[in-house]
């Protein structure tokens, strides 16, 4: 009985690697898909492509200007770039100190000021004008209040912060530098 001759070349390894290859141009083709399309259907944002229509104040009923008797939040375009933006371009870089204004409905220079003459930060201003999680908003002369009357100090010397508290409630200074700016603002 003899035995059967076996293939001195056997096809399975071209398969083997014909099946890799096919895996690995579908792989990598699905990647560049969004490169390889025509330009009508392209995703891509441009430097001046409007992106989306967002809402200008916050997201919820009420906003802090409408509180001061301003306009309700309205929609404006948007442009969502992935470059660096030129000087004289027309892109408005973020300000903390015109955030702070306008959460708070200043007009002028600089950060938001309290009524007793503190700096408020953005952050502050935010948790001032829109509360926290699980708190209202309060007002500035609120947050004056604070820290006119404390009831304990403490500071914090790793970030030269001072709480001011007056109960539950308690507003953060910066510890050193010219006049006093609000960090952040925590009333219930």
């Amino acid at each position: 009985m003899t035995k059967p001759a076996r293939d001195a070349n056997p096809r399975w390894p071209g398969f083997l690697l014909a099946a890799l290859v096919a895996v690995l141009v579908t792989l990598f083709g699905a990647g560049s898909a969004s490169a390889a399309t025509a330009s009508a259907a392209q995703t891509r944002v441009g430097p001046h492509t409007p992106a989306a229509q967002v809402l200008v104040g916050p997201d919820v009923g009420i906003g802090a200007g409408q509180r001061l008797g301003n306009d309700p939040p309205a929609y404006d375009s948007a442009l969502a770039t992935g470059v660096a933006a030129k000087a004289g371009s027309g892109i408005v870089r973020y300000s903390p100190e015109a955030a702070s204004r306008n959460l708070l409905g200043q007009l002028g220079e600089g950060f938001a000021v309290t009524p007793g003459g503190r700096t408020v930060s953005a952050h502050a201003a935010e948790r001032i004008a829109l509360g926290g999680p699980g708190r209202p908003p309060t007002t500035l002369a609120r947050v004056d209040d604070i820290l006119h009357n404390p009831t304990a100090l403490r500071y914090d010397s790793a970030h030269d912060t001072v709480r001011v508290t007056q109960g539950k409630d308690f507003v953060v200074v910066r510890g050193s530098g010219p006049g006093q700016h609000i960090v952040t603002v925590m009333v219930r």
